[in-house]
Formats: structure tokens, C-alpha cells, sequence
């Protein structure tokens, strides 16, 4: 039978282990990318510093280059790409 200490030590340890993933679907969002990016960067930073943030990125403009040079400064920074319009954004609702 699990005791109200075995019980804290587990919380605790998963507590240790959890991980904020942000995840951003973007459609030619250059004009925003940088300032959206900064903000959710230091927002994300005070909460949990090991977060990760993954930008689900379709469209043609220069959004996904902007991201990709921000992942190289910033390897909490994702980018999954994709040219076709998979219509990822419409499943998320955006």
C-alpha cells in the first residue's frame, strides 16, 4: 500500500521531469514571426527554462527561413516545414 511519502517522492520526480512543449501552427506570418517568437521565447523562459517550442510552419513566405535562423541561435526552438497546405492549420482551428 502506497504511503502519503511514497506518494510526494513520485510526485516529485515526475514533477522534475516535466517539459513545457508549446506548439505553434503559422501560416505566412512573416511580418510577425520575430516579435510573436521574442515574446513567446520569454514568456515560456520564466515558466519553465527546459521548455521546447515547435512551429508547425505551411505557406511561401520567409516565415519558416526567420525560424530556422532562430532555432540555430536557440535550440529550445523547433521547425517542422512543409510547402504543400496540408491544412494543418484548419485541423487546429486557426
Amino acid at each position: 500500500m502506497a504511503t502519503n511519502q511514497n506518494i510526494l517522492a513520485q510526485a516529485r520526480v515526475v514533477e522534475q521531469n516535466l517539459r513545457i512543449s508549446a506548439v505553434i501552427p503559422v501560416y505566412n506570418e512573416e511580418e510577425v514571426i520575430d516579435e510573436f517568437s521574442s515574446r513567446l521565447v520569454s514568456a515560456l523562459e520564466k515558466i519553465d527554462p527546459d521548455y521546447e517550442a515547435v512551429f508547425i510552419v505551411e505557406g511561401t513566405d520567409a516565415t519558416v527561413q526567420k525560424l530556422t535562423a532562430l532555432s540555430k541561435e536557440n535550440p529550445r526552438i523547433k521547425v517542422h516545414y512543409s510547402q504543400e497546405r496540408m491544412g494543418l492549420l484548419w485541423e487546429a482551428g486557426t
